[in-house]
């Protein structure tokens, strides 16, 4: 399990704790700080300003840079489809990513999306190493996990949102790289605010009782868990980062906490898209 960068706040206010866009005067110190710390690995997406933000950074091709594209506007051609993809390289100023993920494939029947992967897998050689879907819901998982040449699959997954643990075997034993997303909840999870949903606040007493920190319980649940390949991770600040890394790299030893407690079925809380 390696950090991801998640870059959806360079150049937007998104997250619940983020008041400010990140600094973009910063953006280089912060990618040359995470190359020092070895996490390579970049997300981002061509509806983000991120894209062509990052695409500035000289140092840019020492990542791995993934990035997702939304195609539902789309008529859904060769042509077109590789249009797309060519401005997603032009804005990166690469000549190829590590992976390609369509963020709207839950908008998609699977016959239409298995015709998007074979469309895609012409250009796999060329332009990406892997390609794969970004999904909101297990639902999705189990109407696509039988297209042959989806290799990633980004989801989202936290101490409240346990939904996609019982999916994890299956994804590796069908050999798909795993990245976990949304590991804070947009922030919730580690804000200091009281929070109007009772299955935050269950978290919020939990640790408070037993003297711990919110942020380093966050890490801890997600680094229990076996079959997760990269956790993509936002950051506010630089500030924000290196105290993230420095509660991932601590040594978080085994609990006998039992973290199924804390899972909620509550959609208005764990979807943000219902926010």
């Amino acid at each position: 399990m390696n950090i991801c960068i998640g870059t959806a706040q360079i150049g937007s206010k998104y997250g619940v704790t983020n008041s400010e866009e990140f600094d973009l005067n910063t953006v280089d110190n912060f990618l040359s700080l995470a190359l020092r710390d070895k996490n390579n690995f970049i997300d981002t997406a061509h509806n983000y300003k991120s894209e062509k933000i990052i695409g500035k950074y000289k140092k840019l091709h020492k990542f791995n840079v993934i990035s997702k594209i939304s195609l539902s506007q789309l008529k859904i051609n060769e042509k077109n489809i590789e249009n797309k993809i060519n401005k997603i390289l032009k804005n990166l100023k690469l000549r190829k990513i590590y992976a390609l993920l369509i963020h709207d494939s839950f908008l998609f029947t699977k016959k239409e999306l298995k015709y998007i992967f074979e469309i895609l897998n012409n250009y796999k050689t060329n332009y990406f190493q892997k390609i794969g879907i970004s999904i909101y819901d297990p639902r999705d998982y189990y109407r696509f996990k039988n297209i042959s040449e989806i290799n990633i699959i980004q989801f989202p997954l936290n101490i409240v949102d346990q939904r996609f643990i019982k999916l994890l075997d299956n994804m590796k034993k069908n050999n798909i790289e795993t990245h976990a997303r949304s590991i804070f909840l947009q922030g919730k999870l580690i804000e200091s605010i009281p929070s109007s949903f009772s299955d935050l606040n269950k978290v919020d007493n939990y640790v408070k009782e037993n003297k711990l920190n919110k942020l380093d319980f966050s890490i801890k649940f997600i680094k229990s868990l076996n079959n997760i390949d990269k956790i993509v991770c936002g950051f506010n600040s630089i500030q924000h980062y290196k105290e993230v890394v420095k509660s991932y790299n601590k040594n978080h030893t085994k609990s006998n906490i039992d973290y199924s407690v804390f899972k909620s079925n509550n959609r208005l809380l764990i979807d943000p898209r219902k926010w």
